[in-house]
């Protein structure tokens, strides 16, 4: 009986070591990065920066034409734009210029204009467009 039990401990032990060998062997899986596009067909791609107490300034837009004035005024070139924004990184300030909801109500946008000055530029294909908006903001306030 006591050779039994003893053989019994010695068995479930042996298991046990097998196993914690066998599961420390296993390769770790890296967790899997989720990302999808949002209704404004970008991903966010990652911070510039991150703030998180903000001088925000919202320019609503009364119409499409005055939306085509400024968009051609203030970022030239940029075709397609819902809303944009506005982020200086060093002052922590960012205006949002978005369209008045009465006559476009586009809440995805503006939570992506949003994000910006939060976390910055974070798809890389309008930076350069972004920083020469960015430029011209600075030239005109230093102007006034």
């Amino acid at each position: 009986m006591i050779k039994q039990k003893i053989s019994l401990i010695v068995i479930v032990g042996l298991s046990l070591l097998f196993a914690m060998v066998y599961v420390a062997q296993e390769p770790k899986k890296e967790p899997e990065i989720v990302t999808h596009r949002t209704a404004d067909d970008y991903e966010f791609e990652g911070k510039e920066f991150e703030h998180t107490a903000i001088d925000l300034k919202v320019v609503v837009i009364s119409t499409q034409e005055k939306f085509d004035e400024l968009t051609n005024r203030l970022v030239p070139g940029v075709g397609n734009l819902q809303a944009f924004s506005s982020i200086n990184p060093t002052t922590n300030t960012c205006t949002v210029y978005v369209k008045d909801p009465t006559w476009e109500y586009s809440p995805e946008f503006i939570g992506h204009e949003f994000a910006h000055c939060v976390w910055g530029r974070w798809h890389n294909h309008r930076d350069q467009r972004e920083t020469q908006l960015l430029q011209k903001e600075m030239e005109s306030s230093k102007k006034k």
